[in-house]
C-alpha cells in the first residue's frame, strides 16, 4: 500500500472520528420575531411562531424532522411537528416558522404569562433527527432562556391586530341630553383570517388631530366573518372639553388625522385572547 493511500486512509478515519464523536451543541433561543394565528378550533388553537437561532456547531446540518413542546415557568404550554428539510448554517444565526399547537388545557400559562409576569422561563424540548454529510444523528435538547414574554407578544399582537385594518368611514355628533353631544362612529373591520372572530369586548380611545376626544366601551359581541369587510356603529361618549360640541363641529367638516388605542378582547371558539390596538388612519367627510 502506497503512502498517499496510507495517509488518505488515515485522514479518512480521522475525519470519521471527529465528526461521528463530537457532541453537538445545543442550538442558542434569541427572540421570537413574529406570532400569527393561523387555525381555530374547538379546543386548540394553532399560532405559527417565527424564532431567531444560534447554531454553536461548527459543522452545518440539514434538519429532517423535529417534534418540541414550549413550556413556560415550566408549565406545558404548547408542542408542534415540523416535518421540512431545514439547513442548519454553522456558526450562525438563522430563523425558522414552527407550527405551535396550544390546547384548552395550556392556556391558563398563557393567561398567567401575559397578564401577571413581567418575564418567564421560556424552555423548548426538542426532538429529531438531522443529517450533516453522510452521518445521521438524532436530536435530542432542551433551550432555556429567560424572557419578557407579556412585552414580546404584546408587540406582537399589535402587529397581528393590524391586519384587521379598522377604518372609520363616517362619524356624526348627536344630542346626548341637555347642552350635551355624544359622537356616533362607523367603522369597517377586515378579518384577514379563514374563520370567524368575535369581538367579545372592547375599551378604546379616539383621538383626533392627537387630542383625546372620547371612549368607545362596548360589551356587545361583534362577529367578524372570514375574508371579510364587517360594519359596527360604536358610540363614544365625549370628554368634558367636547361635551358641547361646538368646537367638535367644526372640526369632523374637515379632513383629520385619526387614531384608537386600547385593547379588545376577541373570542375565539373556547378561548379569549386579549389584544392591544393601535391604529392610526386619515377621516375624510
Amino acid at each position: 500500500m502506497s503512502n498517499t493511500l496510507q495517509i488518505l486512509i488515515a485522514f479518512f478515519v480521522l475525519l470519521c472520528f471527529i465528526i461521528g464523536c463530537e457532541r453537538p451543541k445545543s442550538l442558542e433561543f434569541q427572540t421570537i420575531q413574529k406570532v400569527s394565528i393561523t387555525d381555530v378550533r374547538k379546543d386548540t388553537l394553532t399560532f405559527s411562531i417565527t424564532v431567531a437561532f444560534f447554531n454553536p456547531n461548527r459543522l452545518g446540518a440539514i434538519l429532517r424532522t423535529l417534534d418540541y413542546e414550549l413550556k413556560i415557568d415550566h408549565e406545558l404550554a404548547g408542542f408542534g411537528s415540523y416535518q421540512e428539510n431545514f439547513e442548519l448554517p454553522p456558526l450562525k444565526n438563522f430563523t425558522i416558522t414552527l407550527p405551535l399547537i396550544v390546547t384548552k388545557s395550556s392556556w391558563e400559562v398563557w393567561k398567567t404569562a401575559l397578564l401577571e409576569k413581567d418575564t418567564v422561563q421560556f424552555s423548548i424540548i426538542t426532538r429529531g433527527k438531522a443529517k450533516a454529510g453522510w452521518i445521521s444523528r438524532n436530536l435530542q435538547s432542551v433551550i432555556k432562556k429567560r424572557i419578557a414574554l407579556k412585552s414580546l407578544l404584546n408587540e406582537q399582537f399589535k402587529q397581528e391586530a393590524n391586519r384587521f385594518h379598522p377604518k372609520l368611514v363616517a362619524i356624526r355628533l348627536e344630542s346626548a341630553g341637555l347642552l350635551k353631544q355624544r359622537l356616533i362612529a362607523e367603522v369597517e373591520y377586515f378579518n384577514p383570517y379563514p374563520f370567524p372572530i368575535e369581538i367579545d369586548s372592547a375599551n378604546v380611545s379616539l383621538f383626533i388631530n392627537r387630542n383625546f376626544i372620547g371612549q368607545i366601551d362596548f360589551h356587545q359581541t361583534l362577529i367578524l366573518y372570514p375574508i371579510q369587510i364587517t360594519k359596527a356603529t360604536h358610540p363614544i361618549e365625549i370628554s368634558t372639553f367636547w361635551a358641547s360640541g361646538l368646537l367638535l363641529s367644526n372640526m369632523l367638516n374637515q379632513a383629520l388625522e385619526y387614531s384608537l388605542e386600547g385593547v379588545a378582547y376577541l373570542q375565539l371558539e373556547t378561548f379569549t385572547l386579549r389584544v392591544p390596538i393601535a391604529f392610526k388612519g386619515i377621516y375624510s367627510p
